[in-house]
């Protein structure tokens, strides 16, 4: 036996070490993800509902009639308006780019 014979060999040998096809199949899967990603983000906006537009279309119109003032509304309007909302109709208001 040599010296050399009784040291144990490394747990990884060359053939453990990443080929450029698994790399590849990484950066192809990582830049599949990121695009589904991106896509998902966009079409939510295309998934709202006839009544959930119609209510963006309502809240638009009062944010035009009042010019952004939750002030100017009627009562009935302020109401249905805070209802909607959930108590943000001023934000709402704001968010349509009517601001007092």
């Amino acid at each position: 036996m040599t010296a050399g014979s009784d040291k144990a060999k490394p747990s990884w040998s060359r053939r453990s070490v990443p080929t450029p096809v698994i790399v590849l199949t990484a950066i192809v899967v990582t830049v599949l993800v990121v695009l589904y990603g991106i896509n998902s983000l966009s079409v939510q906006d295309r998934d709202k509902s006839p009544l959930e537009r119609q209510v963006d279309a309502r809240i638009i119109q009062l944010a035009h009639q009042s010019g952004g003032s939750l002030d100017k509304l009627s009562a009935e309007d302020r109401h249905w308006l805070q209802n909607v909302t959930q108590g943000h109709g001023e934000f709402a208001m704001k968010f349509t780019g009517h601001e007092r």
